[in-house]
């Protein structure tokens, strides 16, 4: 059972010492099943916080700044914002130097075809997968905005898109799933996606 009066204070009890709580935020406690973690401890939080969920556990001094933990297949470095490092073995691998402007890293490494990705902001932001059926590439990119120059394909849905002079031209179609897009802002846009199933 659990009494909570949001954010302030959290009480928790169960069957067993192991399920009982207590947490007066910020100042102190101990919360257990709460926002996707097994136990998250505290202290005059953001100045120490730590966390654990089956066998990884992690801590943090001035949260989210500095954060480190692991497990037998999972760890986390982070000295924010100079460097990171999140990895999970067979899942992913994460890297970045300087956030947001320098980032790199593996995605699906549990996948037939796993994908890699490297991003120097604003300059390139390239995306593939290992035998080369997906690939991305965006230059001189901004948020919104999207990419100056741009293109990328996915030969599983023989989808292809490409794009000039970040939104204002767009052009893109894919065969298997009828899908075309023209865009020459403001002066001409079609757009069509309709499932052939």
């Amino acid at each position: 059972s659990d009494l909570v009066l949001s954010p302030l204070f959290q009480w928790g009890r169960g069957e067993t010492h192991k399920d009982r709580y207590v947490a007066f935020f910020p100042f102190y406690g101990k919360m257990k099943s709460k926002l996707s973690w097994g136990e998250i401890n505290f202290f005059l939080f953001p100045l120490y916080v730590d966390w654990s969920h089956k066998e990884f556990k992690a801590r943090s001094i001035l949260w989210p700044f500095f954060v480190w933990g692991s497990s037998d297949i999972r760890s986390e470095v982070r000295v924010f914002p100079f460097y990171s490092q999140k990895r999970h073995i067979a899942k992913f691998e994460h890297t970045t130097l300087l956030w947001p402007f320098i980032q790199w890293g593996k995605d699906f490494l549990d996948k037939k075809e796993p994908t890699s990705y490297s991003f120097f902001f604003p300059f390139y932001n390239i995306k593939s997968s290992l035998y080369g059926n997906m690939e991305s590439r965006a230059f001189i990119w901004f948020p919104i905005l999207g990419s100056l120059v741009g293109y990328g394909y996915d030969r599983k849905t023989s989808e292809v898109n490409y794009n000039f002079l970040f939104f204002l031209i767009q052009y893109g179609y894919s065969n298997n799933r009828d899908y075309r897009k023209h865009i020459f802002f403001p002066f001409y846009g079609y757009s069509r996606f309709a499932s052939k199933e």
